[in-house]
């Protein structure tokens, strides 16, 4: 088995069907002729990489310019990374790593911030400094149980409407953009992105899908896409896949709704943020389940410097950090972050002894505020020189609500 790989450049456009089918044969599914389409309209050929082996396309990473929010909230450039594949016939040959080494490096050149991507398995990311920015429960709730607090209700003039995928096309993206740039670790969407949510294609073998909007004064201020799906025991439940609101209103409204439709038995989601408030609002609070707990976006910060300065903090204060990061070395060094009492942040080179030391992984990880330091010192994955520097630290990266992203 040879371990020499002869390059790795963007894919031509005469290349783009050994690229899909890379990707096929990697994740061992087939894809449907609307997710090519939509695969062939979304693709930015100057953020994308392939690997060839010869004449061969044996791995793939695909790419595309997102905005990333930040707390304050402030919005960054950053990169999202989607199918990133080496084929079962060429794993541990070093594939990857080079993937991996030309995203970043190009990542840097073109002045992102940072790199956001959804990992298929936990243990493969964290060698090359990204690490998991948020995370996220599903949750089930039997609906004879789902009785809601007298005050949870809908606002006065306040309604709930089906809508035609036409309509809904129209109307989510705006609700959906409003409230991404408030949400801690939300991304921006390409309109492609919408149609495989909102109008899954025939051969997916997905049902009927159903879009609801709350509606207020005219204005459109929450959705929820959701299934109604059989159970095991020949029953029904709601199956809600994606719910946004820019309002407590529409929130409360919609889970209102979800709760007491007709001939079901329960709800059951997709991926939640931790912090739902969803289960203060119910008089058994018990009530809803935490089916699975896992991470979402995996972060890695490409400018370290620039990303501490980018977002905003809690309080004020200084911690100097020691950066041990191999694969980007560019980064590597202390940082002495110092943060005004407004949140902003002065973040500069330093040479006086550092309050703590970690590597790219933990900082992306604790980055947003969706982990603590302290957690990762106990862990072992910070070192801490000057009693109490990883309180002090998560005292200014503190973040309410936590970070969450529905898009990966």
């Amino acid at each position: 088995m040879t371990n020499v790989l002869h390059s790795v450049r963007a894919p031509e456009p005469h290349e783009y069907d050994p690229l899909l089918a890379c990707i096929e044969a990697s994740f061992a599914e087939r894809t449907t002729e609307l997710k090519r389409e939509q695969f062939v309209a979304g693709f930015d050929p100057s953020r994308t990489l392939a690997a060839f082996d010869g004449p061969s396309l044996v791995g793939t990473s695909v790419a595309y310019g997102v905005e990333l929010t930040l707390p304050g909230p402030v919005q960054v450039q950053a990169l999202a990374l989607a199918d990133v594949t080496v084929l079962p016939t060429h794993r541990r040959r070093g594939i990857l790593t080079a993937l991996m080494r030309r995203t970043l490096d190009a990542a840097h050149e073109r002045g992102d911030l940072a790199v956001v991507l959804e990992a298929s398995e936990a243990g493969i990311y964290s060698r090359f400094g990204y690490g998991p920015a948020t995370n996220s429960s599903k949750y089930a709730i039997d609906r004879s149980r789902a009785a809601l607090r007298e005050r949870t209700a809908l606002s006065e003039g306040g309604n709930v409407l089906l809508l035609e995928p036409r309509d809904a096309t129209e109307a989510f993206p705006v609700v959906f953009d409003e409230a991404r740039r408030q949400r801690v670790g939300e991304l921006s969407r390409a309109a492609w992105w919408w149609e495989e949510l909102i109008a899954p294609p025939p051969e997916s073998g997905a049902p009927v899908r159903f879009l609801a909007a709350y509606e207020e004064r005219g204005s459109i201020d929450g959705y929820a896409v959701y299934d109604v799906l059989p159970t095991a025991g020949g029953r029904r439940e709601v199956v809600l896949d994606e719910c946004c609101t820019t309002s407590d209103a529409a929130y409360a409204g919609l889970f209102a709704f979800l709760l007491a439709i007709d001939l079901t038995d329960g709800l059951r989601t997709g991926p939640r943020p931790l912090d739902e408030p969803l289960r203060d609002m119910l008089v058994d609070s018990r009530a809803l389940k935490t089916l699975e707990t896992r991470d979402g976006a995996w972060l890695r910060l490409v400018d370290a410097p620039g990303a501490l300065r980018s977002r905003r903090y809690v309080g004020a204060g200084r911690v100097i950090v020691e950066l041990v990061d191999s694969f980007c070395p560019w980064n590597a060094g202390r940082l002495e972050l110092e943060v005004a009492p407004d949140g902003t942040a002065r973040v500069e080179r330093a040479t006086a002894e550092p309050d703590l030391t970690c590597d790219a992984s933990a900082l992306a990880a604790v980055y947003l505020g969706g982990s603590r330091t302290t957690g990762l010192r106990r862990a072992g994955r910070i070192e801490e020189h000057v009693a109490g520097a990883c309180e002090r630290f998560d005292a200014l990266l503190y973040c309410d609500p936590l970070p969450f992203c529905m898009t990966l």
